[in-house]
């Protein structure tokens, strides 16, 4: 199984994104950013099982923002789509509506080297 270190999963997510062609962002969304878009953030945790590698689980939480129901479920099926074929595995979805716009969660996970 070929694995990514932890500090390389922004990266792998952020070009994830950038093929999808919607405006995407760590953790923060900045002020008037016209919807759609996504933000995303990164949890890495780790165990040491004593070897020379440790692996770790990096649990990725991408929330797709949109004003229209409908669009947010599609760039949610391509977005799931493109994680599931670099080798994530998914955690859960969920969907939110808040103050007029629909929110599509999705929470993917990979395994990821840590040294």
């Amino acid at each position: 199984m070929d694995m990514i270190s932890a500090l390389e999963i922004n990266k792998e997510i952020a070009t994830i994104l950038k093929g999808l062609n919607y405006k995407h962002y760590p953790l923060v969304i900045p002020e008037d950013t016209q919807m759609p878009v996504i933000v995303y953030n990164r949890t890495v945790d780790y165990s040491d099982d004593n070897s020379d590698t440790t692996i770790g689980v990096a649990t990725i939480e991408l929330e797709v923002l949109t004003g229209n129901y409908k669009d947010g479920i599609d760039i949610l099926n391509k977005l799931y789509s493109s994680l599931l074929g670099k080798g994530y595995s998914p955690e859960g979805i969920t969907e939110d509506f808040i103050d007029g716009v629909y929110i599509q969660k999705l929470v993917v996970s990979k395994y990821v080297l840590i040294n």
